[in-house]
């Protein structure tokens, strides 16, 4: 039986647009009518210079728009050219996790960052992962939105299948709670470690995303977010969360 390995890797400056300076590398393994594949990330010894985004990826052509109209903000990171995070990426590069943040919150990156997320590791006296790092970390965006009074309540949990963790998207989505994904989205040939927000669930099956680079309102086919193990569960890496806001007293 003939095997074939088919390797993607794609150096850290190459992630323009993505929220982890990681070198990810993709494995097929073919045969015997199966397909295995599997994602490792490591981190690069050394800094490389960051790149223009587009003179290195294509969008695929299933980047088109959805026509049905979802009650979330939507906020673009490539609209954000100028600002920069501590590790010296600016927000058009790797600011997916501000922009989640803010859709989220209902305010705004600028608000989001200055006002709520840099704030509270100075009240608590202490430097939050994303601090020193180029991009920023779901731990450090879970604390700051925790102490705001939100809930995050895990929909991907361990042994969950596709189809449960979709159900329960498209209920809280329905019921106006929005829902952080923490993953990795298939760029054509390499993986990019990626936050975004899913707003839904079609007719199609197909889950909707208000997407930080990629655009509002848009449908992701299954096959380009990294979702499973081979045996259709969920794999714990891909970290789906649906975010309550805080209680309100009238």
């Amino acid at each position: 039986m003939r095997k074939e390995v088919q390797t993607a890797i794609l150096t850290a400056s190459l992630f323009v647009g993505s929220c982890a300076p990681v070198i990810a590398r993709r494995e097929e393994n073919k045969g015997g009518g199966e397909t295995n594949s599997k994602v490792t990330q490591t981190t690069p010894e050394v800094p490389i210079p960051v790149p223009v985004f587009a003179e290195v990826y294509v969008k695929p052509e299933v980047e088109t728009q959805s026509d049905e109209v979802l009650p979330f903000l939507y906020f673009g990171q490539k609209n954000y050219p100028n600002e920069k995070d501590f590790g010296g990426c600016t927000w058009a590069q790797k600011g997916c996790g501000i922009m989640v943040g803010a859709m989220i919150t209902r305010t705004d990156p600028i608000t989001y960052y200055y006002k709520n997320f840099l704030p509270y590791f100075e009240s608590i006296g202490k430097d939050g992962a994303s601090r020193y790092s180029c991009g920023s970390k779901l731990e450090d965006h879970r604390a700051v939105l925790e102490n705001m009074g939100y809930t995050f309540v895990e929909i991907s949990r361990e042994g969950s299948t596709l189809d449960q963790i979709k159900a329960e998207i498209k209920e809280y989505t329905e019921n106006g709670v929005p829902v952080w994904v923490d993953t990795s989205i298939d760029g054509g040939d390499v993986w990019i470690p990626h936050f975004t927000m899913a707003v839904g669930v079609n007719d199609e099956g197909t889950i909707v995303f208000n997407d930080p680079y990629f655009g509002e309102n848009l449908p992701i086919p299954d096959e380009r977010i990294d979702i499973k193990n081979e045996d259709g569960n969920s794999k714990t890496v891909w970290g789906v969360y649906a975010v309550e806001p805080p209680e309100t007293t009238d």
